[in-house]
């Protein structure tokens, strides 16, 4: 009786591997059209337990699905991906291509590949030794990508991919990662430093301004959406893919609306998002008493011969006045929509400033953006509404790009040619 129940439980299992998967000529597993179960699914079945202990959380519709794994099984088992949260549906394979390829204050940045060459980005944390607090602020990032995605429905144009939180195999051991597509393109650092050697027209540079700043107002517009305010708003954290999409990156810093932020960019910051003195003038009511007295009331004229006698009744004057007292206040940071305006007027005002442009609805627009008080700034819709960005030509900022790009791998080019030369050998020559 045992046999035959081991033997049912089996052919059930075979029978479900079977509805779900099959096999082509090329040996590799496809999936079927009309459903999909991940190597987690299976393995669930093969040990008998329940798919609700399979943790792998996705939203529908977002990428499409791998439909085979291909690469060596040893390779498969040596860099196994083991997903601690998974957003999107990554890699199952990552192996280590180039370590500490960026690195910043409290992050560095490796490239890893999958099986079929493709590239990724993974983000470790450095500025902390505690693997919870370590877990914490890749979840923290995770959180805010996944509240986006969710919000849209979709992964929005202008933001980056996240695909989760995953443990990758290095040399040194196993290090936790935040898991993002790798954007091959310039940085806004990149155009910031060289838009004024670009060898392109001075229209054109502006209109690469207009592009930058209004696909950044887009993004934020889509991140504020979801009740997420990025805080961090700078040159290095936004790239440009190679058809010229905008993508902003690094929610590290991120809150939700009216939250105080968890770090940002001195300069960049706005005033509402920092702890500050305000000097707040206030109104009390005080009792004013003259000291002269006047008379009240006028009494009756009589004459007596020659003294003329002027009876009055003499009373004091009491009235109600304001005393006005100014009190320096600790106010505490908060966020929203308009801070992040604040950091992109920022943004936009060095751009200015480096092409020595004097564009007058760039210029207003960038003060209105810049206000000290965030009541007097303007939001994001108003800023997209903006005409500055009338005049815009969408297909000329990816040609310009393009030409940022070039320029930039001429003149690393050159530097890597002059660094294989011997110094000595070339003041000899000049000599």
């Amino acid at each position: 009786m045992y046999s035959s129940m081991r033997m049912n439980s089996l052919a059930s299992t075979r029978a479900t591997e079977e509805m779900y998967s099959s096999k082509g000529d090329d040996g590799y597993s496809y999936e079927n059209n009309s459903s999909f179960a991940s190597n987690d699914h299976i393995r669930a079945i093969r040990e008998g337990r329940s798919l609700s202990s399979v943790c792998n959380p996705r939203i529908e519709r977002l990428v499409p699905r791998r439909s085979f794994t291909p690469g060596p099984s040893h390779a498969r088992r040596a860099n196994k991906v083991s997903w601690y949260a998974n957003l999107l549906e990554g890699p199952e394979v990552l192996i280590p291509d180039q370590l500490n390829v960026a690195k910043g204050g409290f992050a560095v940045i490796h490239y890893l590949k999958d099986l079929n060459g493709k590239s990724f980005v993974g983000k470790e944390i450095t500025c902390e030794r505690d693997e919870a607090t370590l877990r914490m602020r890749l979840m923290h990032e995770y959180g805010a990508m996944r509240r986006i995605y969710e919000s849209a429905g979709r992964v929005p144009k202008n933001i980056v991919r996240v695909y989760g939180v995953a443990d990758v195999d290095f040399d040194s051991g196993k290090k936790k990662l935040l898991i993002m597509e790798k954007i091959d393109g310039p940085s806004g650092m990149s155009l910031l430093q060289n838009i004024q050697t670009l060898q392109v027209d001075h229209s054109e540079k502006l209109n690469l301004i207009k592009f930058t700043i209004r696909y950044l107002l887009v993004a934020a517009r889509d991140a504020n959406s979801a009740g997420i305010v990025h805080c961090d708003m700078t040159p290095p954290n936004f790239m440009y893919t190679k058809d010229g999409t905008l993508k902003l990156i690094d929610f590290g810093a991120s809150t939700l609306t009216l939250l105080p932020p968890t770090a940002g960019t001195h300069g960049y910051q706005a005033p509402e998002s920092q702890p500050r003195f305000e000097t707040r003038t206030f109104a009390r009511p005080v009792l004013v008493r003259r000291s002269a007295f006047q008379p009240a009331t006028k009494g009756r004229h009589v004459s007596e011969g020659n003294v003329v006698n002027n009876n009055y009744q003499y009373g004091p004057v009491m009235r109600t006045g304001y005393e006005k007292y100014e009190v320096n206040l600790m106010m505490p940071p908060h966020t929203d929509e308009k801070s992040d305006v604040y950091s992109i007027g920022t943004v936009l005002e060095n751009l200015l400033n480096e092409i020595k442009s004097e564009d007058r609805l760039g210029r207003v627009l960038c003060g209105y953006m810049t206000k000290h008080n965030a009541m007097d700034r303007f939001d994001i819709g108003y800023c997209l509404n903006n005409p500055f960005f009338r005049e815009l030509d969408e297909n000329m900022a990816p040609m310009t790009l393009r030409t940022l790009q070039r320029q930039m791998s001429g003149r690393n080019g050159y530097r890597q040619l002059v660094a294989g030369f011997d110094r000595n050998e070339i003041r000899k020559h000049q000599g």
